[in-house]
């Protein structure tokens, strides 16, 4: 049951990224940049005992453009 548990949550969080890179600017507040990267922590911290200061989270938005 909890591998069931940990794809709900993985799947969760995936669409919440999704909807939130796709619905805002590509250009974000610190604010909501600072937010992103604390939810992933908390998200990695759910599967793996990792110091914070083991790991660095790095965001990078990029502009999708459609192809013609």
């Amino acid at each position: 049951m909890k591998g069931r548990k940990q794809d709900d949550s993985r799947l969760i969080a995936k669409e919440r990224l999704k909807l939130m890179v796709d619905s805002e600017p590509l250009e974000c507040s610190e604010t909501t940049m600072s937010r992103m990267k604390q939810e992933i922590a908390d998200i990695i911290s759910r599967y793996y005992e990792i110091a914070p200061d083991n790991y660095e989270i790095k965001v990078v938005l990029k502009q999708n453009k459609k192809r013609a």
